[in-house]
């Protein structure tokens, strides 16, 4: 069986499913291939194979037009990435089945994937709407981290006990691998705390909450403070509307 998994947007993606790629590659009969838009991704599989102890994979660039180059430099790139998308279908139509941890993978179906099972190993583990939801009735089988979130997906219409399973949260695997290894990040030996602001204007809470908090650990010098905002905010116009 020949799978390919598809890496459509920041590296962060290769983080959910990277381990699953490693252990479908090392089943008989299974050749998996990843597909990658973010040249960094590559650096990122690396070390993920590292921290798994896990041998590298076949690696290939998505191809680009022009204009989704064009499109990328704007970082208008909900609309680059349809276009590599549809850049592309002729490629994955080549294989059995195709993973994508996105639902904007989901109109590869319109446009014209035909022979390949469509799989979306889903990130994250949240429940709000988001706008491009509705193409998760796309996929041919749904990978789920949840009760929560398959019977909420049930009750919009989006998928069956047939098309889904639950299958728990793939990138602890990763991070559990990174944990063992690594000594622990900071050499003063206290606790950290992460704030990790949403990337929506109307839920991100950093413009209003980001330098008293700073302050605020900085003057306190009992935790260590890590701020990791989503990639996402630092682009424009993402999601595709039902309209």
């Amino acid at each position: 069986m020949k799978i390919a998994f598809i890496y459509i947007a920041e590296p962060y993606q290769c983080y959910h499913t990277a381990s699953v790629a490693s252990e479908l590659a090392a089943m008989p009969d299974c050749d998996v291939t990843e597909y990658y838009s973010f040249p960094d991704t590559v650096e990122h599989l690396t070390r993920i194979r590292r921290i798994l102890n896990a041998p590298a994979l076949k690696l290939r660039p998505l191809f680009k037009s022009w204009k989704a180059k064009l499109l990328k430099l704007a970082k208008r790139l909900d609309q680059e990435r349809l276009l590599v998308l549809q850049d592309n279908v002729e490629e994955l139509n080549r294989y059995d089945a195709v993973v994508a941890t996105e639902y904007t993978a989901g109109i590869l179906k319109q446009m014209g994937l035909n022979h390949p099972r469509l799989i979306l190993l889903m990130h994250g583990a949240g429940d709000r709407y988001v706008n491009d939801e509705h193409l998760v009735k796309e996929f041919d089988l749904t990978l789920i981290s949840g009760r929560k979130v398959t019977h909420d997906f049930k009750q919009k219409g989006l998928i069956t006990d047939q098309t889904s399973r639950i299958i728990g949260y793939p990138k602890f695997d990763v991070f559990e691998a990174i944990r063992k290894k690594m000594a622990y990040p900071f050499q003063n030996q206290r606790p950290f705390a992460l704030y990790n602001p949403h990337y929506k204007r109307n839920l991100n809470s950093s413009p209003v909450f980001m330098k008293a908090l700073v302050k605020v650990f900085n003057t306190a010098h009992t935790y260590n403070l890590v701020v990791a905002p989503h990639i996402k905010q630092f682009h424009k116009n993402f999601a595709i509307k039902k309209y």
